[in-house]
């Protein structure tokens, strides 16, 4: 195996690290939103007023 052909498979793990990294993210964020959708449509956001 030549530099080059490590350098290439080096290359294209990182590059599939970040695609995996970047989709968890993305995942998590739309989880987020379509969680505070959920709590904003229950009201469950609202402070109840103390007696």
């Amino acid at each position: 195996m030549t530099i080059t052909e490590m350098l290439g498979q080096s290359g294209l793990l990182t590059l599939l690290g970040m695609c995996v990294v970047f989709s968890f993210i993305i995942i998590l964020i739309i989880c987020m939103t379509i969680l505070k959708a959920v709590i904003h449509a229950l009201k469950l956001d609202k402070d109840k007023p103390a007696d």
